[in-house]
């Protein structure tokens, strides 16, 4: 007759067969490992169960605006949907057209108080530069601001502002760099203002390019 120790191995065998009889009869063979922050393990799950291929979006999940990173409507749909998109209501054309414009005008003002300074022009060509540069920095994502190489005629004043954008005026003029290109050392130069706006977070940009010929 067995004695306990051989009938307790005798049972932990028995328990072991069935336990494998469970698992071919009911589990799933699919198991995939993933790196912290991944969902490629639980996105290859999803399409075999499903026979279908993984979503066009790469698995990725949407934030909290319902919005998926690098998508084609990615920008699109943070504009509609972001809180912080809503703070600032997009700029149509005419109305940056209109805030570059009143910008000009306060920077005339603004020269006016310094009489050894003479008159400044518009130059199409320098806000031409100057506004593609705008645009470029309200697409980087970040609000990140650095100096271009666009303006090989002059000086370059750039700032980003999270409410206003029509206060860049008094912004540069409280920096001396900044004022120092605003003003010229009295020469007579021409300027090109941009304006462009974040389609993610409303906020504004501004770029200021000037030249003397």
């Amino acid at each position: 007759m067995p004695n306990p120790q051989q009938l307790m191995q005798y049972a932990g065998a028995a328990v072991t067969v069935i336990v494998l009889i469970l698992g071919l009869l009911f589990g799933s063979g699919d198991l995939s490992s993933s790196s912290p922050g991944s969902d490629t393990g639980a996105q290859s799950a999803l399409a075999k169960q499903s026979n279908t291929s993984a979503p066009s979006n790469g698995g990725r999940k949407a934030d909290s605006d319902g919005c998926v990173k690098n998508t084609p409507d990615y920008f699109k749909c943070k504009q509609e949907n972001s809180p912080l998109g809503k703070k600032n209501p997009p700029l149509t054309p005419s109305e940056i057209q209109q805030a570059k414009k009143e910008q000009f005008d306060q920077l005339v003002a603004w020269r006016s108080r310094d009489k050894e300074l003479r008159p400044i022009t518009y130059d199409p060509a320098l806000e031409a530069t100057a506004q593609r540069f705008a645009e470029e920095l309200a697409q980087t994502p970040g609000d990140e601001i650095w100096h271009s190489g666009y303006n090989t005629r002059g000086r370059e004043n750039v700032a980003m502002s999270q409410i206003s954008h029509d206060r860049f005026i008094s912004m540069f003029a409280g920096s001396p760099g900044h004022s120092s290109a605003m003003s010229t050392n009295g020469r007579a130069p021409k300027v090109g203002i941009g304006i462009a706006q974040d389609p993610v977070t409303g906020h504004y940009f501004c770029v200021q390019h000037f030249a003397d010929h």
